[in-house]
Order: structure tokens, then sequence, then C-alpha cells
């Protein structure tokens, strides 16, 4: 089931290893907790000519990177502390 961003839910926020977001699991009613890499992000970005810090980038490029970590999700690529991590060859298929 494809995941899907939840009309309310914990903030988007920045580490040095990339940005944190959640989703939604509709199905079965949980949150899913994700993170594209710094790298992964910067990556995407270069690839379609979007310049800006962290955030900036995240918030430009949000609905890509989240249908990404749904394609993952959907994938079972969770790893063992249930989180969606996007890497670079994850987010630029």
């Amino acid at each position: 089931m494809p995941l899907a961003r939840p009309a309310i839910g914990p903030p988007v926020f920045e580490t040095m290893i990339g940005v944190f977001f959640v989703m939604e699991d509709a199905a079965k009613g949980e949150m899913v907790k994700c993170i594209i890499s710094t790298e992964a992000l910067e990556d995407v970005a270069a690839s379609l000519g979007v310049t800006g810090d962290q955030m900036k980038l995240f918030t430009a490029l949000r609905s890509k990177i989240e249908t990404a970590a749904s394609t993952e999700y959907d994938r079972g690529s969770i790893d063992p502390t249930g989180t969606v991590r996007l890497t670079s060859s994850d987010a630029l298929k």
C-alpha cells in the first residue's frame, strides 16, 4: 500500500546525515519514519537543477522524495528500526 503525507504529523527536520520526515500507511494506521540522506538529496537536486540548503531542497523536491519513499516501503526496504532510508540510487529511480 502506498505511503501518503499525513494530514497532521511530526515535523520534518534536518540532521547532519539527512532530512527526516514521516509518512502514513493508512491501511495499517501507522506512521512510518523516513530519511533521505544528504548525499541523495543533493544528487536529486543536482539532476534537476535545484539549488539551496537541505530544507529548501527537501521542500522543492518533496513530492519526488515521498514517491521514492513510498516505492521503497512497498518493496519492503525498511531497516530494523522501521525506517525507510533513501539513498541516491533509491531517490534517482
